[in-house]
């Protein structure tokens, strides 16, 4: 895999950023038209002992297209959820950003870190969480649409309500 060039770099991040920002502002449907049809979207948490595989995270997440959208149908209804309502407050911030070229798919291998803030209105905790990510983009005529999303959470144990975060 090659490194992409400093103009693709520099595009790439304006898009995790932009598109961290629709999250943070819950523009769910327009975050949701930067997938591809086919996205595989899986959440994982560290358990501090490899698997069979020697693998050191466990999938709580893994989700297609449909699955997506139903829950963000969900968290966007008040009315659908109790963990949303209020709404969490989020923020999160992409950092450590590198991407390379995959020469046998033409797509683009992403990986960056996540650190994501959430506090729901009226609580006085607040929710932390670091993980890293490895996206699969595909560069089409609109721009970049994810096909793959791989979260690794550098946790162990999550609260209920993360659930309803995207990351």
């Amino acid at each position: 895999m090659k490194p992409v060039s400093n103009d693709e770099y520099l595009t790439i991040q304006r898009f995790l950023y932009a598109e961290a920002a629709l999250l943070d502002q819950r523009a769910y449907q327009e975050w949701f038209a930067l997938l591809t049809d086919d996205i595989r979207y899986q959440i994982t948490l560290a358990i501090g002992r490899p698997l069979e595989d020697g693998e050191m995270n466990t999938a709580i997440v893994d989700e297609d297209s449909y699955a997506l959208k139903m829950r963000l149908d969900q968290i966007s209804d008040p009315h659908l959820t109790h963990a949303e309502n209020p709404p969490t407050i989020a923020r999160r911030l992409i950092l450590n950003v590198d991407a390379h070229h995959d020469d046998q798919s033409g797509n683009l291998n992403v990986t960056s870190n996540i650190l994501l803030y959430g506090n729901r209105p009226g609580e006085v905790e607040t929710a932390l969480h670091a993980g890293a990510r490895e996206d699969v983009l595909l560069q089409t005529e609109d721009g970049f649409k994810i096909k793959t999303r791989t979260v690794k959470l550098a946790q162990t144990v999550l609260p209920n309500s993360t659930l309803s975060l995207l990351f």
